[in-house]
């Protein structure tokens, strides 16, 4: 098994007979992190073979009502998806599914308010050229220790990456907080 790709969110809810029924789902895998085995500071969008099955498996298999991610890998040996870990709770992903065309909000209204709505998957054609989306304020803070200049440029809105529209522009005052904070020496 390859343990280079990891990571995968997903919206279910259960049914009768204990059945879980997916409301939306993205996938993305490490792309940048802090240390070897460390968090996330940047993701990449993906949908590896296999992963709507896994997807749907998990759902059936847990009967879950809520939201909540798993950890997933590649097995080498079949080029699919394998889940490794399950974690019943929102997973930090979530606020990345709009850029595979997956509202999470959406479908979090769907749970709470008990509808039947058509599950949402990623669409890979929405990030064939823009699949990597970068954490604030955690992947500017890598590129600040690690002087990696070039992958701070993400951050400049010219930069035709997604990082730009990944700032806190809704609450300035966390966004200048965070800035001052860290620039500090």
């Amino acid at each position: 098994i390859s343990l280079g790709l990891v990571g995968s969110e997903m919206c279910i809810r259960d049914r009768v007979c204990a059945r879980g029924q997916i409301l939306a789902w993205n996938s993305s895998e490490k792309w940048r992190t802090l240390g070897k085995n460390g968090p996330s500071v940047a993701r990449r969008l993906c949908v590896p073979p296999g992963m709507d099955d896994l997807v749907r498996a998990v759902a059936t298999a847990t009967g879950f009502h809520g939201l909540c991610g798993f950890d997933w890998v590649i097995d080498e040996n079949e080029g699919r998806a394998k889940m490794i870990e399950f974690h019943p709770r929102p997973p930090s992903g979530f606020g990345i599914g709009h850029w595979a065309g997956v509202f999470f909000d959406c479908a979090i209204a769907s749970l709470l308010r008990e509808e039947s709505v058509a599950p949402q998957r990623p669409n890979p054609q929405l990030y064939r050229h823009h699949d990597v989306c970068c954490y604030f304020p955690d992947h500017p803070l890598y590129c600040w220790k690690m002087k990696d200049w070039q992958e701070l440029q993400r951050w400049l809105p010219w930069s035709r990456s997604r990082s730009w529209a990944m700032l806190p522009w809704d609450d300035p005052t966390f966004l200048v907080h965070t800035l001052r904070r860290s620039l500090r020496p």
